[in-house]
Order: C-alpha cells, then sequence, then structure tokens
C-alpha cells in the first residue's frame, strides 16, 4: 500500500482555491459531534490548538459554539442592521452572508481595506428572521460570526 504520507503543521498559502477552514478543525469537530470522542482525547491527536465550529446546529456546549472573538457582530440579535467590526492589515477582504445550510445570501462588499480595526455597518433588513453567518475573507485569514435576525 506505500508509506503514509507526511503532512506538515504549517499551513501554506498556496496558489490553489483558499480554504476557509483548516480541515484538521473540521475532522476534530466532526469527531466531536458526530462520534463523542471526549476534547481531550481529540486535542492529543493534533499538535496545533483545535477550534471547534458548530457543524451541528443542535450542540449546546459551549466549547463549540463560543467562536474566537477576532470578530464582532452588534447588534446581535438585530432587526434591520448590525455593525461587524474586525480587524485587517491593508489587504484585500470580501465580507458575505451564507444562511445556515452555507447558500450564499448577500455579498456585502469585497474591496482592499487598510490595517486598522474596522467597524462596518450591515443593512439586514431584507433578510427573513432566522440563523445566519458573516464571513469575512482577508488574505490574513478568515473569520466568521453567527448572526441572528429576530422577527419584525
Amino acid at each position: 500500500m506505500g508509506n503514509n504520507p507526511v503532512i506538515s503543521n504549517k499551513i501554506e498559502k498556496q496558489k490553489a482555491v483558499d480554504f476557509e477552514f483548516d480541515f484538521r478543525n473540521i475532522y476534530a469537530s466532526i469527531l466531536k459531534d458526530w462520534f463523542l470522542v471526549p476534547t481531550s482525547q481529540i486535542q492529543s491527536l493534533f499538535e496545533h490548538q483545535i477550534i471547534f465550529y458548530p457543524l451541528l446546529s443542535c450542540s449546546e456546549d459551549p466549547e463549540v459554539i463560543d467562536l474566537p472573538q477576532d470578530i464582532i457582530a452588534y447588534p446581535n440579535p438585530t432587526i434591520n442592521t448590525t455593525t461587524l467590526v474586525f480587524s485587517s492589515l491593508n489587504e484585500n477582504v470580501s465580507l458575505t452572508i451564507y444562511d445556515t445550510s452555507g447558500r450564499l445570501i448577500k455579498a456585502v462588499f469585497d474591496k482592499k481595506l487598510p490595517e486598522e480595526e474596522h467597524r462596518i455597518l450591515i443593512d439586514v433588513s431584507s433578510l427573513v428572521a432566522g440563523n445566519y453567518i458573516l464571513s469575512v475573507k482577508k488574505e490574513s485569514g478568515n473569520l466568521i460570526v453567527r448572526l441572528i435576525i429576530a422577527e419584525k
């Protein structure tokens, strides 16, 4: 069958398709949510700090729901507008809104932003009540935050 491949601990940006998530974190999230493997056992399999993503929306584990706070949306829940706060490094940034099934709902913008903290006001008044994902794709890394649109 051959030798096992050696996979580097460092993720290198390549000229192919950019990945939004580190596949190892997705794999770890599947082990945790679908196969109920304890987080301590999962973490022992990897050399980097695992970020667990809420792949199953029914998860009530706060370790899964609380994603890193490099991005904030407020007010959240909201009805008409939300302000997205994040930082960039003088780079191209795209902001998109997805529903929870991963379908693109709205492309907010795609442009180069200067190195600083940004506060972007987003009009969500045309969206129906429900749960959404705000995705910020940057050259320095991708960020996501959940957004709840309340009944009007």
